[in-house]
Parts: C-alpha cells; structure tokens; sequence
C-alpha cells in the first residue's frame, strides 16, 4: 500500500514514518508514504515514486476541509470512481486495504 498526502501536517496523523533513502517514508505496519506537496503534478509524481517503490495499491490522504460543507468533521470520503482532468473514469478497488 502506498498513501500520499500534500502536507507534512497530514502525513504526520498517520503515525510516525521512518525516511527512506529514496525521498519515501515507512509507516510502522509497512505501508510506504510520499508527502507531495500541493497540486495534481506532485500528486502524480509521488503516486508514480510509490507505484515505482513496489506499491501496488495507493490512497490520497488529506484533510479537505473545503471538500463539502455538509461533512462533519472527522468524516472519510471513499470515492467509487476517480476523474482524469481529460474526463476519464478510473474505478476505485475497495478492497485494496485488504491487500
């Protein structure tokens, strides 16, 4: 599993992350993390740096606090489908975590 967060800020609630040689970082149950930064095109990098470092499923972690104002805080938004800028449809694999 590999997870990307923006922000420093998000990734640490993940728990703590021993840094890797590679710019990566280890969560302690082996999941891998890359901290991005704002914006798709870092998003995308790091997705690509995990999928590189052997992840073989990902996730988008952040705190979206504009996403929608009807959501409570501490809410969990699980997509069932991802769209490209292009308009193109990925499906999500709910059981990924299981992986």
């Amino acid at each position: 599993m590999g997870v990307v967060a923006a922000l420093d800020a998000e990734a640490r609630i993940l728990g703590p992350a021993a840094r890797r040689a590679d710019g990566l970082a280890l969560l302690r149950d082996g999941t891998l993390l890359a901290v991005s930064g704002i914006g798709g095109s870092l998003a995308a990098a790091a997705a690509g740096s995990l999928a590189d470092a052997g992840a073989q499923c990902l996730m988008s972690f952040g705190l979206a606090g504009g996403l929608d104002p009807a959501l409570i805080a501490g809410a969990i938004v699980l997509p069932s489908e991802v769209v490209s800028r292009d308009g193109l449809r990925f499906a999500t694999a709910a059981d990924c975590a299981s992986n």
